[in-house]
């Protein structure tokens, strides 16, 4: 399958939050937050943001990371010099501030734990000494948490929740292929996968097997023959 992104009704909300982030006055909080169920798209929608933006700093949060190596990832990320941690952190306010960069934070409930909280409030008074956009990507749970402490709810002025998929978003999807998908094919993945991630993965499987077989379009019982072949 042809790896084009699809431009989900989730994904269009997501521009418009970024839009919205961008326009607020200096004296707004600009941090925003998109949350959702795994599988719907979350990261390959930020990271089309990310790349379409050259103004952007996109992170992928992750178990390993300390406060001191995220100054130094933000630091290299700038080009930014300076001796200790915290004046590498002062050139990094220094460079962040009015330069119309934004930070995304895919993974942030990883930060929300007790030992990794010390990294959320960094990027937080990166916010609150800049003005910089900071955008932060997380699981469904993810708005609740941060709603706990109001010190952090209070400054995210932009939150999109992604929803599910719906059948006009998995067609198009199977537009994408060069094996033709019939529409009742369409309704099916949806039905028994729900989200585009595991569909992704049903498509691709679909096609291996329709280019063995010599087949040009796929229907149900396709599909169906497909996934027998695999378990045999």
């Amino acid at each position: 399958m042809k790896r084009d992104f699809i431009e989900t009704r989730n994904y269009i909300k997501l521009v418009g939050a970024f839009s919205n982030l961008r326009e607020l006055d200096a004296n707004s909080p600009k941090i925003g937050l998109c949350y959702g169920a795994h599988g719907l798209g979350k990261t390959s929608a930020i990271q089309q943001i990310a790349k379409d933006d050259p103004n952007v700093l996109f992170f992928r949060a992750t178990q390993v990371w300390t406060k001191v190596n995220v100054i130094k990832l933000l630091a290299e990320k700038l080009d930014v010099t300076g001796g200790t941690n915290t004046e590498r952190f002062y050139a990094i306010t220094d460079d962040l501030e009015d330069s119309g960069k934004i930070i995304i934070v895919d993974e942030v409930d990883t930060l929300l734990q007790n030992d990794k909280i010390a990294i959320f409030e960094t990027f937080r008074d990166i916010h609150d000494l800049t003005g910089t956009i900071i955008f932060f990507v997380g699981m469904e749970d993810v708005y609740s948490k941060i709603k706990r402490h109001k010190h952090y709810h209070s400054r995210i002025s932009q939150v999109i929740k992604f929803e599910p998929i719906k059948i006009q978003e998995v067609k198009e999807l199977c537009k994408l292929s060069h094996i033709k998908f019939t529409d009742e094919l369409a309704e099916h993945l949806l039905k028994e996968y729900k989200t585009l991630r595991y569909i992704q993965v049903q498509i691709d499987n679909l096609e291996n097997y329709c280019d063995m077989n010599s087949y040009e379009e796929a229907d149900v019982e396709i599909f169906n023959l497909s996934k027998k072949s695999k378990d045999v």
